[in-house]
């Protein structure tokens, strides 16, 4: 994860920020959110190949 995405801010700057995306659509607002909660899940990622379950076989449980 790129650390110098998030920094320190003055209130000056925050205020600057809110403004920002005040000014933006809720659509934009709501897709730049869901890209915030993948990287901090790290599901930003490509998903990883799941498992080849014919090779698998059930056992049962005598008893």
């Amino acid at each position: 994860m790129d650390k110098t995405f998030f920094k320190m801010q003055t209130f000056k700057d925050a205020d600057i920020q809110k403004k920002y995306w005040q000014s933006k659509t809720f659509d934009e607002r709501l897709s730049a959110a869901m890209e915030m909660v993948k990287v901090s899940y790290s599901q930003h990622v490509t998903p990883s190949v799941s498992m080849d379950k014919s090779l698998t076989k059930m056992r049962l449980r005598n008893g």
